[in-house]
């Protein structure tokens, strides 16, 4: 017993000197950030942008080491024909899409590599690098009482059509009530908080969370996954199947096609889940990421692909 006890209090040890090291000399400390950077100029952001703090700051962090300046360019609104082709350029779209620039530029997008000075960059890696969420997500998590089955929380006019509102009715028809907590269809009277805290204790609150990415695109994995589990919610996505490579397969539920049996499948273990206590428990436990961080998600890997492209932009323009 005792030779057990030492063995565990080892274990502990070695898995805190691992986290310590994985925040300290992997997860950017943007509170680092060199404050002699040059003037990073935004264009072509979504609504609200300028609020984006935590999003500005890891970009600082992201372009620490290029001596000129920087304009980000994204995909909302017509492009301006003033942008300063002397700064390094970088067209950046967390959707599912990106706009070609007629000049030298660096393309930080979600799509495979088929275009040249592409660096995939997934938004669920950017906003776990935000929120430091790589070392957690690691741990087990601590399963609380939860009142509520399923959230689900969009605000997209055109949902009709789409998969995760076809799959939201039929749950609810089904098996029980999932609540619409976004502006799309809302059936609780309140839509649920944006900002991140808030709704991480939001989410806490349910056993299931539905979060379908908009598009079944290689790459495309955007932050719902992430929020969904760091919440305290089974996640069920659907969405690039890259992401049963990438994480733990059995740390959340998977749709595998938009088919009636894959739908009536899913469903049918949910209400499985749903109704035995020792089997949530046991996948709510499991922990999102098993493996190393991905290289397409990997900051340092950006870090240098950005210096070898802005590199070669300089020197020969292309």
């Amino acid at each position: 017993m005792y030779t057990q006890m030492k063995l565990l209090i080892f274990l502990i040890v070695i898995l805190l000197l691992c986290i310590w090291y994985i925040e300290k000399y992997y997860i950017p400390n943007f509170s680092e950030v060199n404050n002699t950077l040059p003037k990073i100029k935004y264009e072509c952001f979504w609504k609200g942008f300028e609020l984006n703090y935590d999003f500005k700051k890891f970009c600082e962090y992201l372009f620490n080491d290029i001596n000129r300046r920087i304009t980000i360019i994204s995909v909302f609104g017509e492009i301006p024909s003033n942008i300063d082709q002397s700064s390094l350029i970088i067209m950046y779209s967390g959707e599912s899409f990106y706009k070609k620039l007629n000049y030298p530029c660096i393309n930080l997008v979600m799509t495979p590599d088929v275009d040249k000075n592409i660096i995939q960059m997934p938004l669920f890696s950017i906003y776990s690098y935000i929120h430091n969420a790589w070392p957690i997500l690691r741990i087990p998590r601590r399963l609380n009482k939860k009142s509520k089955f399923c959230a689900f929380v969009t605000s997209n006019g055109w949902e009709d059509r789409h998969i995760r509102n076809r799959f939201m009715k039929q749950l609810s028809n089904t098996y029980s009530k999932v609540d619409s907590c976004g502006k799309y269809k809302n059936n609780i009277g309140y839509e649920a908080p944006r900002n991140h805290v808030d709704y991480m204790k939001f989410l806490n609150n349910y056993r299931f969370n539905i979060c379908f990415e908009n598009k079944n695109q290689i790459n495309y994995v955007t932050e719902k996954l992430l929020y969904a589990w760091m919440g305290g919610s089974i996640p069920i996505y659907w969405g690039s199947p890259q992401v049963l490579e990438w994480f733990n397969p059995n740390a959340f539920l998977y749709l595998e096609s938009d088919t009636p049996e894959a739908f009536n499948k899913l469903i049918n273990k949910i209400k499985l889940i749903d109704t035995n206590p020792e089997l949530y428990e046991q996948i709510h436990s499991e922990p999102l990421l098993i493996s190393p961080i991905p290289e397409c998600m990997d900051c340092i890997q950006w870090k240098k692909k950005i210096n070898e492209i802005n590199e070669k932009i300089l020197n020969i323009g292309v």
